[in-house]
């Protein structure tokens, strides 16, 4: 399986793609206003997709602390593009619904790379168990059974 950097490229390229999509069109009905918001809330949300792989790979490995790090940074990200978002519109006044627009094509993008990534997992992969979540412990995922019940026929 991919790692989560990875995806976030893949997510990164979808929505630049689906960006420039936008761009063209609204250059094809000539409004240059649509032009600016997709523009800018292309660009955040391709940082936004970066700083979430940067951080996503952080909470996923490492120690405690490091995880607590991860999340206060995380918090702080939010902060930060919501900041970036409202000086956009107050400095570069771009179109706010094509701004918004532009910047909610990140999550669809990354669902999108999640989507493609699961699909290129072979039929019969098995997803890496972690110990420590509730249910997939090794021992409990030894003992399940394979493919259903153990047994089909009804107990009398």
């Amino acid at each position: 399986m991919q790692d989560l950097p990875a995806i976030t490229h893949v997510a990164l390229r979808w929505h630049l793609l689906a960006t420039a999509a936008l761009c063209a069109a609204a250059a094809a009905m000539s409004r240059g206003d649509w032009i600016k918001g997709l523009v800018c809330g292309g660009a955040i949300g391709a940082a936004n997709l970066l700083a979430l792989g940067w951080i996503g790979k952080r909470l996923l490995e490492g120690d405690p602390s490091a995880k607590m790090r991860a999340a206060l940074l995380l918090a702080f990200k939010l902060a930060v593009v919501g900041g970036v978002v409202l000086g956009a519109l107050i400095v570069v006044r771009p179109d706010p619904m094509a701004l918004l627009a532009a910047f909610t094509l990140a999550p669809a993008a990354l669902m999108v790379a999640a989507r493609s990534a699961m699909n290129a997992l072979p039929v019969n992969h098995a997803l890496p168990v972690r110990s420590g979540i509730a249910g997939t412990a090794p021992e409990v995922a030894a003992t399940a059974p394979a493919h259903g019940p153990a047994s089909s026929t009804p107990a009398s």
